[in-house]
């Protein structure tokens, strides 16, 4: 019996993925931030990773086997956080997921209905814009220049529409590298109270920084319960081995644990 090319049965199809990310006959690409695997430690990290294998501590808590994430891992994490970013959190404030997209997809699946509308910088991250888009938001492109988001163009936006919240990267914006002055991070921070609208801070690029002097993240300013904060870990390590986290409000960090569990595997205990 031959099958037809053409499915009898419908299926959900977006020409959001129409685009080919990576064609196969290219010269060359940019790597966009990725690790490179032919200079990485390769015989390094297989004796570390067969040196965990061999701890029987490792598989003696059964419980962890079915969580979505390790509670020493969460507990170091939050010091890690503390220390280093000024955030002042415990460990109910913080999810940890198993990337950052992931951690997008989860807070957007959580947080926002059809049509809701988000603000994002005139270039911004595509694969954020496509989850955003996926879940049916609508997305407001905001201009941008040398100080990165133009908040005094986001005021006029919010007098005219409604805007449900704004995604920023205010350390190092992706593509542009551009950091969000001090001046427009106040700003922003005020008209999301002003206009009621939630902040999605992507922390991504903070661990690659150079420079002892850098800019708290906006999370550690806000008392007003605001923002959210997502970041990743594990970049420039071997390709799998990243780990997001979300920050954020308690209520909103436990519906996100409950969420991930339907979604995502059980904790990977050997890369946590």
């Amino acid at each position: 019996h031959k099958k037809t090319e053409v499915p009898v049965y419908s299926f959900k199809q977006s020409h959001l993925f129409d685009t080919e990310i990576y064609p196969e006959n290219i010269a060359s690409f940019f790597t966009d931030g990725t690790a490179d695997v032919r200079i990485n430690a390769m015989v390094d990290w297989q004796k570390n990773q067969a040196a965990i294998v061999r701890k029987k501590s490792i598989w003696q808590n059964k419980n962890c086997q079915m969580d979505t994430q390790n509670q020493s891992l969460c507990n170091q994490l939050c010091n890690y956080l503390n220390l280093t970013r000024g955030l002042h959190i415990s460990p109910k404030n913080l999810a940890i997921t198993s990337n950052a997209n992931m951690s997008l997809y989860l807070l957007t699946e959580i947080l926002f209905d059809n049509n809701d509308t988000i603000a994002v910088g005139g270039k911004n991250y595509y694969k954020a814009n496509m989850i955003f888009q996926k879940n049916g938001s609508k997305i407001c492109a905001i201009p941008m220049d040398e100080e990165g988001i133009d908040t005094n163009k986001l005021e006029k936006i919010c007098q005219q529409t409604s805007i449900k919240a704004d995604y920023v990267m205010p350390h190092s914006h992706y593509p542009t590298t551009v950091s969000l002055s001090k001046t427009r991070r106040l700003a922003l921070l005020h008209l999301a109270k002003k206009y009621n609208f939630i902040i999605i801070e992507d922390d991504w690029g903070y661990d690659f920084q150079y420079e002892k002097m850098s800019s708290l993240p906006l999370y550690s300013a806000d008392d007003q319960d605001r923002v959210i904060y997502l970041g990743e870990l594990g970049q420039n390590l071997t390709p799998g081995y990243q780990t997001g986290f979300v920050v954020g409000n308690p209520n909103l960090i436990s519906a996100i644990n409950q969420f991930a569990q339907m979604v995502m595997h059980p904790t990977n205990l050997l890369m946590q």
